[in-house]
């Protein structure tokens, strides 16, 4: 059910979004939806071979493309370019003269690639493929670290295709929120220990 509900929410989404911009292309919210929805897939695979194929050098192993929020975080970010380097701008000098603005994803699995090298990405999922694993199996037994983090890792793997969401600042806020709870569920259970 899962594809069918996604579909739905994004026509929704779609339909306050753009439907109104779109409405004379298109004979349906629908098929306006079903075309964005393909576009940003199939675009983000296309960008991220892109950057692949016209960048020299690399991988650069910076850290800035699987750990992206950090260099966009305000005060640290500076340093780290300073540090280390901002190698996001070869990818975004790419997408700027190839890419289309709307469609700008370069895919999780390019940009690992970009940071890790071959080997390095084969390593970097290898170790993702154990964490989800493991969350998988606390989320069974109804461990803390399963029942918070299982969500989020299904929620990285349906969207690798599209771009890395852990390492996205649109990460941050859940990290923040799953922390906060984690800290809280072990106070509670300190205090049901003292009891």
């Amino acid at each position: 059910l899962a594809p069918f509900l996604l579909y739905g929410l994004f026509t929704a989404s779609e339909y306050f979004r753009t439907w109104e911009f779109y409405s004379t292309q298109y004979s349906s919210v629908w098929a306006m939806s079903m075309d964005r929805l393909i576009t940003y897939y199939a675009t983000a695979v296309n960008n991220g071979v892109g950057v692949l194929v016209e960048t020299p050098g690399w991988p650069f192993y910076s850290g800035a493309f699987v750990l992206e929020s950090l260099w966009l975080t305000p005060g640290l970010g500076p340093q780290l370019d300073t540090a280390i380097g901002n190698d996001r701008i070869v990818e975004q000098s790419w997408l700027n003269e190839f890419g289309r603005p709307e469609f700008n994803s370069p895919t999780a699995y390019f940009r690992t690639v970009l940071d890790l090298g071959y080997f390095g990405s084969v390593l970097y999922y290898a170790a993702f493929g154990y964490l989800i694993g493991r969350a998988y199996s606390g989320f069974q037994r109804g461990q803390v670290f399963g029942l918070l983090m299982y969500g989020v890792f299904v929620l990285h793997l349906a969207e690798s295709l599209r771009y890395g969401y852990l390492g996205e600042t649109r990460s941050v806020p859940l990290f923040l929120g799953l922390t906060l709870v984690a800290l809280d569920i072990h106070r509670m259970r300190g205090k049901v220990l003292l009891r």
